[in-house]
């Protein structure tokens, strides 16, 4: 656990940091462009689970080889990875000279470069490594995209991330030279600031990944690293009174129920539509569907809607999503992914697949089958229905529902 919160600590303070250089940037007049969160690497992504593959070139004549680190289907804002290795049977070296190197920046390099959208001039430095270090058998990397460049740029975008499809994206090389006929091996070493041994970074923090080691004689090998998950206790609330603690869990909790144009938000009773009491949550081959606009105003999104292409965007600051009508397929942050059920037009209103905009928006969202509800909840701080304080409330949530028509009324007054 105190390693997993250190890890945890560590996500917060590059967060941090992401903000700073974003400040700095703002503040010496460095100049962005506005072209959506949506990666200007040509190819077309996929829907799988993020890889950081680490593959050994073959080495030459005088053993000289590079570790080559690409990340594959991934939003990215940096890694954060501790890797060893034999010291009998490699070394790194100096990218320039060849030489045997203990300091790892002479070792480390960006096998890519960005380009101005503008001009085309090339941005060597997209991203930093500052940081990066190595000690007795251990490379540890931390490798973050560098908002002090300008952005958008041909890899990060004005959300401060790269896109890695399908294709990979080359995020780092490290020059190094075979010692020994011994087979060559590089394992994840996890530690107390590296969480797993590979902390693949976006806008919400470390993800799921799957990191592959590749070898010139053909041998590859795997391993899952899951992401950190800083979960809140419905304990939470403890230490108040049970009014104070319904009114604290309540707090960014939508309620919404199957053919009810009532609905509870913050601890509130609202409508799903104030116009139109045919405006309301329904099931369509298994899926909740809900009215667009209603949804993203509660997780607080701007939605744009895109008449020529019948395409709508949603973004919060962190996640842009594009969905299109009657289209089983969407893009979160670029990446392509697919869905059971398309938007549709119901009610001259855009319904959306409940789950998948609310979990596209690190939500977490969960039916009672008994009253035919969802409940879409923070991602870390998921409603927990055997909790005494939820029990409570649900039981004031179901009152306030079944009070919609009054309230409706009351409201068109």
């Amino acid at each position: 656990m105190a390693k997993k919160l250190l890890a945890m600590m560590l996500v917060l303070v590059m967060a941090c940091s992401f903000v700073a250089f974003a400040e700095e940037a703002v503040g010496d007049g460095t100049t962005t462009e506005t072209q959506g969160d949506v990666m200007l690497i040509s190819a077309a992504p996929v829907d799988t689970t993020p890889r950081v593959v680490l593959e050994a070139t073959e080495p030459d004549a005088d053993g000289y080889f590079t570790l080559d680190i690409t990340l594959y289907n991934a939003t990215y804002k940096g890694i954060v990875s501790a890797i060893s290795y034999d010291t009998a049977v490699v070394t790194p070296v100096n990218k320039e000279t060849k030489e045997a190197t203990t300091e790892l920046l002479e070792a480390l390099s960006c096998p890519i470069v960005a380009k101005d959208l503008e001009t085309g001039a090339e941005i060597a430095d997209w991203q930093s490594f500052k940081g990066s270090k190595m000690k007795d058998g251990l490379i540890a990397i931390l490798a973050v995209t560098n908002t002090k460049v300008k952005i958008p740029n041909s890899i990060v975008s004005d959300k401060f991330q790269a896109l890695a499809d399908e294709n990979g994206l080359a995020v780092a090389q490290i020059s190094m030279k075979k010692l020994s006929d011994a087979p060559i091996e590089f394992k994840l070493a996890e530690n107390n600031m590296v969480y797993g041994g590979m902390m693949v970074i976006n806008s919400y923090g470390m993800q799921d990944c799957t990191v592959e080691f590749k070898y010139p004689d053909g041998k590859t090998n795997s391993v899952d690293v899951k992401g950190t998950n800083d979960t809140l206790s419905s304990d939470k609330t403890a230490g108040n009174d049970m009014v104070t603690r319904k009114q604290l869990r309540a707090e960014n909790v939508v309620f919404l129920q199957i053919d009810n144009y009532g609905t509870v938000a913050n601890g509130t009773l609202k409508w799903v539509d104030k116009t139109n009491k045919g405006v309301k949550p329904y099931i369509k081959n298994n899926r909740t569907m809900v009215p667009l606009r209603y949804i993203a105003e509660e997780l607080k999104c701007k939605v744009d809607y895109v008449e020529e292409t019948r395409e709508i965007l949603i973004e919060n600051g962190k996640t842009k999503l594009v969905f299109q009508i009657d289209s089983l397929s969407y893009t979160n942050d670029g990446l392509k992914k697919t869905m059971d059920v398309a938007p549709e037009i119901v009610e001259s209103r855009t319904f959306v697949p409940l789950r998948a905009v609310s979990e596209a928006l690190n939500c977490d969202v969960q039916w009672l089958e008994a009253q035919r509800m969802v409940i879409v909840s923070p991602a870390n701080y998921p409603w927990n229905k055997d909790n005494d304080v939820e029990k409570q409330l649900m039981s004031e949530i179901m009152l306030m529902l079944t009070l919609r028509d009054y309230a409706y009324a009351s409201q068109a007054q």
